[in-house]
């Protein structure tokens, strides 16, 4: 298995994991899809994220069996993907979220270890879904495989947040330019069946994340700061002047106070889309 920058996001992912099953007790990464009434608390986070799944599983297109769940996190919409009675195979590049997997998924459930772009379909799905998993994809490469994995009547859903290309630098990283994912698009068989906007009840999800990082994280790194320069004052002033730069980014990053849903807003699109084969290409489509 190749290792890349994506790395260090599965780690920030499985950190998260951790610490989301043991408070508030939930399994899912992905955003919540907060509802009206839903007050954007930690404590309400396992609903909000339950909706979204019941959000997503409204969308899929009848008649689909078969579900190729890409970049499965810990197996948690999978399992729900389960119980709605598809059949579900999983691909997850993390070997700590396919254990993960194994334990909430049936017996025997395939979950390939591997990059999406290393995959080598032995069959075709009905659908290939992406729930906040496309980001971590090059744009083309995912795109490609799809149309390799996707069966005749196939479909596309991805669920994930893109760049809208508003003025200013964002404070928040992740997610595909939204006019470069549709120039690729523009290169490929498909038809858009469905889009949907969805940022107005996701975005309420930052709120939780700002409140997460100014009311425990950075009093925590301030406190680890006051004891690392009593006790080792050279060392901790030498590594804060060699890493300023990447400290000061952080800062900006992490405790600006600018991860709130307004911001979030202007600098991200959250879409639901659906995609079908164009008709002309699967009247030429060969057999697997």
């Amino acid at each position: 298995m190749k290792h890349d920058k994506r790395d260090s996001r599965e780690v920030g992912l499985e950190i998260l994991h951790l610490a989301l099953r043991h408070h508030p007790g939930s399994h899912h990464l992905h955003y919540g899809y907060w509802e009206a009434g839903l007050e954007p608390t930690i404590a309400n986070l396992p609903k909000a994220q339950e909706a979204y799944c019941e959000f997503l599983i409204s969308h899929i297109p009848e008649g689909t069996r078969s579900i190729l769940d890409v970049g499965c996190g810990t197996g948690a919409l999978a399992r729900r993907l389960q119980d709605a009675g598809y059949e579900v195979e999983c691909i997850s590049p993390s070997r700590a979220f396919a254990r993960y997997a194994r334990e909430l998924l049936d017996e025997g459930t395939p979950i390939h270890e591997c990059y999406y772009e290393d995959f080598a379909p032995q069959r075709r799905y009905d659908l290939v879904l992406f729930s906040e998993s496309f980001q971590y994809m090059k744009i083309e490469q995912a795109l490609e495989k799809t149309m390799d994995a996707m069966d005749e009547e196939g479909r596309m859903l991805i669920c994930d947040f893109f760049k809208t290309g508003a003025p200013g630098k964002s404070p928040m990283g992740g997610g595909h330019k939204m006019h470069r994912f549709r120039r690729a698009l523009e290169n490929q068989p498909l038809e858009l069946v469905e889009d949907i906007d969805i940022t107005e009840k996701t975005a309420p999800t930052m709120k939780i994340v700002n409140d997460m990082l100014l009311a425990v994280a950075s009093p925590a790194r301030d406190l680890l700061s006051d004891f690392l320069h009593k006790r080792h004052p050279f060392l901790t002033r030498f590594f804060e002047w060699s890493f300023r730069k990447k400290l000061e980014k952080a800062e900006r990053k992490y405790f600006s106070g600018q991860k709130t849903p307004e911001i979030f807003a202007k600098y991200k699109t959250y879409r639901l889309f659906v995609f079908a084969r164009s008709s002309a290409q699967r009247r030429r489509l060969p057999s697997v």
